[in-house]
């Protein structure tokens, strides 16, 4: 139905042909473009419908569309016209696709869609016509036309143009029209009015000349108009002109020919006068004046018969004139005229002319005179000549003034009254410096008295003050004036006005201060060249931008030395044309900065023109465009951002236009729906809608289109394969950067999971409510299921220091066993409640590397060698090991990680090496691997091993014991290390766990103690039989600059030593480890025998009896080489038997795993005894010196006495008195705990705790040190007992009820302080 209302309803013609050629589809908008009813058509073929059949252009092009589009073959934009019933012919422009039935692929016949386009054929022809006529206006036009685009080629050229100039249209066009036909001293006049016309500022009478294709030279007078496109952007200029060469030509002619007349008439050697209409004179030549006496401004303006004719002969003067005036000419007509001064007759004969205008109008009489008397031409010739100069002084261009021989002004012209505004009347008779301002007036008059004596002065400049105060400069001439006998009778003073050139001057010089101004503090940066192309020009945002300051510049070459290099080439052709006259514009290039940025600028290089118009270097003024370019980029990355963002978003994305239409559908809308981006773009996003939401959703978007947007709508879509998808829709308007709205976004979710979800979300909280309840339970127990543990530690290993049967002690030893294997589960439990709930958090503190590695090594070293197991660790020296993190977690994995190694290990070795893999400026990632050689693990049990309560089978855990927590819990630690965790392993072969952890870099406060290499290299002899303790050894001694050589057994080289070792300083051995000692260092007997006879031996087992002959074997060696010096490492279990050899041997002694530190000090302690002569050796033990973490606290009593064999006691008689470095008896014994209360007591302690049993643990254990202790059960209780007790210390619980242990604290100490500045105030007061 509503296809059917859309095909009828719709704007555009729709037809639609069935597969057999039949016309099923004519909507009404068809009807109403042809005037065929739908009844009239429906049913008909192609041919048989007029509408198709009367196709203007070709019938079998449009049936070969029809036909295209019932094979699956789209046609679009196929034109065609028609002649409707009523005669009007009506344009169609058609597109005709597959009509396919609801399957989508088979094709059921062909539908079209048409757009009338008549009114727009019409409007195109209109303007094909107008242009048309408007072209041949512009061809055929009387006026040269001419028109250039924006880049000042010609591109249009009419018939009058190529008539006036000899080029024809197709000579000129793509040509520059100012450098190919303009003069050199117009083009840059001409350039700038087609520019200004370019820019929109139109000229019109605009004067020029053109030179022609024979090189004649054609005036024009041109109107420059701009030329726009539909849009008024500017396109070109059209030039119209007007040849006005002949023009030219008759107005220089008619100005050649008045001027020869005037000059005719003035110089004319007859006297010529002229009267008006009126009859009043208006041309009185020189002669004229000359022969009368009356010069022109006496007789000008005036009635020539009244004033200066005789009255006899008034009258008939005046009827020639009369008659002149009326046209009828009069000649040779005599009369007299009489001389204004002597009165003296002249006859003259007259030609009376009439004067007429360019109309023909009688204007007035000429009349030309001739004095027919030889003496009185000779008269009038001289007051002519006397005239003239007085006319040429009176009319004069320039001020002229005179001074007699007194320096009285006696000439003064009308320029001289027109420029001071003093007439003559008021300055002849006076003194001249009258006129001068007083610093002036020296000076002018030594001008006019060196004058005065024949000293003649040219272009003195002085300045004159007019009538009202204005100042006037003036530059005269002062020429002396002498009579026919050339005496000096004056000076005569030509000057010329310069306050107008001076005022021009002035402002040249101010106009180039401000454009200087202006380029030195313009916000654009501008630089110049000369002609050689060094800079001149480098105003402040210059420097500002690049950093080098006009000093840096000025005379350098910019493109070799602060153009970026790729741009060196074009900055320097641009650079060239600008200096050959080709200017460009919005050039982009990059400039160099002092501090090595790249700036980016926008330049128009300026051609620098002087006076005379030559090229005498380029002004470049630039914009940076750095954070221009910056932006672009940036705006471009966001518009790719966010494309990338709605193609990739995990949100279905969509777009429609403002007509409704798909133009945007992301891949998460293709994934849901199962519509290709293809398939649905450009299409009504509606018919993707459920019908019975089509109206809701359509109103949806038509609202954002009106910028109503729409939030959280839901609404059904089904998929390609007919799923119904839940979708929640934010409908959002979309505008363009003008605001006006574009189309709407719509940005879905697809909840049809959601939906589903919800229904189980209250058995989701039930079941996370109980999860939490279980983590809090077991957090809990945790913690209360410590404080009774460790009361049972405690009392157990109380009861442990008192005297026990041995079947007591296997019961006590046991106890303490298995509480501590609870409390490592306990703790992990609690490790594991913080991390299901996420509170645990690592610490940040500073700590060594080293250091933490090697202890814990140390912690579980004695139980690897009392399995027999070989156990060393490996941390490269050269590593910086001062790092910012949490030690004790990553203390925590690896006690994890090597206790798993012993466990699983019955014979072999533990290797742990750290190796850094990255280090930055702030960072360091280290990867730690623990090898063990134990059971290995199968694939499938690797797959399952670092999930909680899971080990590889069932037997582990019976054989091994654990509860498959520890590895889960070290991986989540790796990982908040920002780290990793896996391993390497291989059934009966062994295993490789690794972890990666990443370190800050401790801050260096000061510079860090590096170890100190050996002052001296030493030849060295390496033993030890495990190949890893053996190569771990060689890294670190190789490290120290030694360079041993290795074996693998004392005994199998000690013959090769003779002669393969010379000059040995010396020998390490590393004891080897065959087990057979506890973790106590202990042997089955209670303590090592003064002697071992050969039955002892052998029931010690083969580790002491391989020691014994080790030893041997040393004593041996040594005593051949006095000066060998030997260290032994031997496992920490069997540290108080090797020290029974010590003292005989003469050895350090140091026990397994050996720190890098202690191996390093006694490797440096033995070199500086190489060092020293003879006697000169220090006499201090060794191992006084290195910490006491390196031995067991419970070493136990070292026996003096050693085997009696000759070979040791031979060593023990010969290094008696040498100083031996080994166990002391301080180290070696550890005291008998107190049992009694006798003896000074050590000082007082409370012991706070709500628990009983604890308070008796820690009283018991303080009180067997000697220590006096109260108790008390909480906070306020141990408040009270301090305010009446001084204590030494107080040992106080944490979580206790009525008062925590914290709150306790802080209100002990603030007390306490309050006490101190009390105390402090009365100390003040008293010393006061």
């Amino acid at each position: 139905m509503f296809l059917r209302t859309f095909i009828d309803t719709a704007n555009f013609p729709i037809f639609g042909f069935d597969e057999h050629g039949c016309l099923v589809e004519w909507n009404k908008k068809f009807v109403e473009v042809t005037g065929l009813e739908r009844e009239i058509v429906l049913g008909k073929k192609i041919h048989e419908l007029e509408v198709f059949t009367n196709f203007t252009n070709d019938f079998f092009a449009l049936e070969q569309v029809f036909t295209r589009a019932m094979q699956g073959i789209d046609s679009e934009n196929l034109e065609y016209s028609f002649t409707r019933n009523d005669s009007r012919k009506t344009d169609l422009l058609l597109n005709a696709t597959a009509w396919r039935g609801v399957d989508g692929e088979t094709i059921v016949g062909m539908i079209g869609f048409a757009q009338d386009i008549t009114e727009r054929k019409r409007i195109e022809n209109e303007k094909a016509r107008v242009a048309l006529e408007l072209q041949n206006f512009i061809d055929t036009a009387n006026a040269p036309i001419f028109g250039i685009d924006h880049n000042g080629l010609v591109n249009e050229w009419n018939n009058k143009s190529a008539a006036i100039t000899g080029f024809s249209r197709q000579e000129v066009l793509g040509r520059n029209l100012v450098e190919d036909f303009i003069t050199p001293e117009f083009r840059s006049r001409v350039k700038e009015v087609l520019d200004n016309a370019l820019h929109g500022n139109e000229t019109a009478n605009f004067e020029f000349p053109l030179y022609t294709k024979d090189r004649r030279r054609v005036e024009l007078l041109l109107n420059a108009t701009t030329r726009r496109d539909v849009d008024g952007a500017v396109t070109g200029a059209i030039g119209t002109g007007q040849d006005i060469t002949e023009r030219k030509q008759i107005e220089m002619e008619k100005t050649r020919v008045a001027q020869e007349l005037q000059t005719f008439i003035d110089t004319a050697n007859a006297p010529i006068f002229g009267i008006d209409a009126n009859g009043l004179v208006n041309e009185w030549n020189n002669k004229a004046a000359a022969i009368t006496g009356y010069s022109r401004h006496e007789v000008v303006g005036r009635n020539l018969v009244q004033d200066f004719i005789p009255k006899e002969y008034q009258d008939s003067v005046r009827e020639v004139f009369n008659n002149a005036l009326h046209g009828q000419e009069t000649a040779n007509f005599e009369f007299p005229l009489f001389n204004k001064e002597t009165m003296r007759r002249v006859e003259v004969l007259l030609n009376a002319t009439t004067r007429r205008d360019v109309s023909g109008n009688v204007v007035g009489v000429l009349g030309v005179g001739q004095d027919i008397t030889e003496r009185k031409q000779v008269e009038m010739e001289k007051t002519r000549v006397a005239q003239e100069l007085q006319t040429f002084i009176d009319t004069a261009n320039a001020p002229i003034f005179g001074i007699d021989a007194d320096g009285l002004v006696n000439e003064w012209n009308n320029k001289s009254a027109n420029i001071t505004g003093l007439t003559r009347e008021e300055v002849l008779g006076k003194k001249l410096e009258d006129f001068i301002t007083k610093e002036y007036q020296v000076s002018v008059k030594e001008v006019l008295d060196n004058a005065l004596h024949g000293r003649e002065t040219a272009s003195f400049e002085f300045p004159l003050y007019t009538k009202d105060q204005r100042r006037v400069d003036f530059l005269l001439n002062a020429t002396t004036r002498r009579d026919v006998q050339g005496n000096v009778i004056g000076v005569l003073s030509v000057g010329q006005d310069i306050t107008e050139r001076k005022q021009v001057e002035i402002e040249k010089t101010r106009v180039a201060q401000e454009l200087q101004s202006f380029i030195d503090t313009a916000n654009a940066p501008i630089f110049g060249i000369d002609a050689n192309g060094l800079v001149n020009e480098w105003n402040n945002k210059s420097a500002a931008i690049t950093g080098f300051s006009r000093a840096d510049v000025i005379g350098k070459d910019p493109v070799k030395v602060y153009i970026a290099e790729e741009y060196r080439d074009s900055v320097k052709k641009v650079l060239n044309n600008a200096l050959k006259g080709h200017e460009t514009a919005n050039f982009e290039f990059a400039l160099c900065t002092k501090d090595a940025r790249r700036v980016e600028v926008l330049l128009n290089a300026t051609t620098r023109r002087d006076v005379s118009g030559n090229v005498i270097g380029v002004l470049g003024v630039g914009q940076d465009i750095t954070e221009r370019k910056q932006v672009e980029q940036e705006k471009a990355r966001v518009a790719m951002e966010l494309q990338t963002f709605i193609d990739t978003a995990n949100a279905p994305i969509f777009g429609i236009d403002a007509n409704g239409m798909v133009n945007e559908w992301n891949n998460k809308a293709v994934e849901i729906t199962g519509f290709a981006k293809n398939e649905v773009i450009g299409k009504d996003l509606v018919d993707l809608i459920t019908e019975e939401f089509r109206v809701s959703v359509r109103e949806v978007f038509d609202n954002a289109l009106h910028g109503i947007e729409k939030s959280n709508f839901e609404f059904p879509l089904f998929t390609k394969d007919q799923r119904r998808v839940e979708v929640l829709l934010n409908a959002t308007t979309r505008r363009d950067v003008t605001g006006a709205i574009i189309g709407v976004i719509g940005v879905g979710q697809d909840i049809t999971e959601m939906r589903r979800l919800m229904e189980q979300e209250a058995l989701l909280f039930q079941a996370q409510a109980a999860n939490d309840a279980k983590s809090q339970f077991l957090a809990t127990m945790s913690h209360e299921m410590r404080t009774p543990l460790n009361v049972i530690m405690g009392m157990n290993q109380l009861i442990m220091d008192t005297p026990l049967s041995e079947e007591q002690k296997r019961f006590t030893q046991q106890i303490k066993t298995s509480s501590e294997s609870l409390l490592v589960l306990i703790n992990d439990i609690l490790d594991l409640t913080k991390i299901e709930s996420g509170k645990l958090e690592l610490v940040a503190v500073e700590f060594d590397l080293r250091t933490t590695l090697e202890d814990a090594v140390d912690s579980v070293a004695g139980r690897a060698v009392a399995k027999g197991l070989e156990i060393c660790c490996y941390l490269d020296p050269l590593v910086q090991t001062r790092l910012i993190g949490d030690p004790d977690r990553l203390r925590q994995i690896l006690l994890n990680l090597i206790s798993n190694g012993i466990k699983f290990t019955a014979a072999g070795q533990i290797y742990i090496v750290v190796e850094q893999e990255e280090a930055t400026s702030t960072h360091q990632t280290f990867r730690f691997k623990v090898y063990d050689s134990g059971i290995g693990i199968s694939p499938e049990g690797q797959k399952k091993l670092f999930n909680r309560f899971s080990q590889v089978d069932s037997s582990t855990t019976r054989t091994y014991g654990g509860t498959g927590l520890g590895l889960a819990i070290s991986k989540q630690f790796a990982e908040l290390m920002n780290g990793s965790m896996g391993l390497q392993s291989e059934v009966g072969k062994g295993s490789l766990f690794w972890f990666t952890a990443v370190f800050k870099r401790a801050p260096v406060t000061q510079a860090p103690a590096p170890f100190q290499h050996l002052r001296r290299t030493m030849s060295t002899l390496l033993v030890a039989k495990n190949e890893t303790l053996r190569h771990k050894v060689l890294r670190y001694m190789e490290a120290l600059r030694l360079q041993p050589s290795c074996v693998a057994s004392l005994e199998e080289e000690e013959a090769h030593l003779e002669t393969s070792y010379q000059d040995l300083d010396l020998i390490v051995v590393c004891t080897h480890n065959m087990g057979g000692a506890n973790s106590e260092g202990e042997t089955s007997h209670n303590t090592a025998p003064a002697t071992f006879s050969a039955d002892q031996l052998a029931c010690s087992g083969p580790w002491l009896t391989h020691l014994h002959e080790t030893m041997c074997t040393l004593a041996r060696i040594l005593e051949k080489r006095p000066a060998t010096r030997c260290i032994v490492l031997c496992p920490i279990t069997h540290l108080r038997h090797c020290a029974a050899y010590k003292e005989a041997c003469g050895f350090t002694l140091l026990t397994r795993p050996v720190r890098f530190a202690c191996l390093h000090k006694a490797l440096a302690e033995v070199a500086d005894r190489i060092s020293q002569p003879p006697g000169q050796e220090p006499g201090r033990n060794f191992l006084e010196s290195i910490s006491s973490a390196e031995f067991s606290s419970s070493v136990g009593t070292v026996s003096s006495q050693v085997l009696e064999t000759p070979e040791l006691n031979t060593a023990t008689r010969r290094r008696r008195n040498e100083p031996v470095v080994g166990v002391t008896s301080t180290l070696a014994t550890q005291p008998a705990p107190r049992t009694d209360n006798a003896g000074p007591r050590r000082g007082r302690v409370l012991v706070v705790d709500d628990d009983a049993g604890q308070r008796m643990v820690v009283k018991t254990m303080l009180v067997r040190e000697g220590y006096e202790v109260d108790t008390a059960e909480d906070g306020a209780q141990a408040i009270r007992a301090t305010m009446r007790v001084v204590y030494d210390a107080v040992l106080m619980d944490g979580f206790m009820p009525i008062k925590t242990g914290w709150d306790a604290t802080r209100e002990i100490r603030e007390r306490e302080a309050k006490e101190r500045l009390a105390e402090e105030g009365d100390t003040a007061e008293d010393g006061a």
